[in-house]
């Protein structure tokens, strides 16, 4: 799963470090009066918000797929498991000199 989650990471720190820059450049230069920089700020806070909530959502994502794959792996380890033991029952039985339960008796 982090093999998997590591790009997007990578797209969230980049995202952010730009981000970043410009706040940075907003802090340090008086391009806009104090309104306009006051709305622009919002955004870049808001645009970071929505960057760190698209990664966790695709966490979360790929962690409930990652959980589902597992539960399919298992359900299916556990129906092979009694197909398993039912044939060796009815192999068994075969041995004994019985019949299967899905046989009938021809005599």
């Amino acid at each position: 799963m982090l093999k998997q989650m590591s790009f997007p990471f990578l797209i969230c720190l980049v995202l952010s470090g730009g981000l970043g820059v410009a706040l940075y450049l907003l802090a340090t230069y008086s391009f806009f009066d104090f309104y306009t920089r006051l709305i622009v700020l919002a955004c870049i806070f808001l645009l970071l918000a929505a960057v760190w909530a698209a990664f966790i959502a695709e966490w979360r994502e790929v962690s409930r797929l990652r959980r589902a794959r597992l539960e399919e792996a298992r359900r299916r380890a556990r129906q092979d498991q009694e197909l398993e033991e039912q044939a060796l029952r009815e192999a068994a039985a075969l041995l004994n000199g019985g019949t299967t339960p899905g046989e009938k008796s021809g005599r």
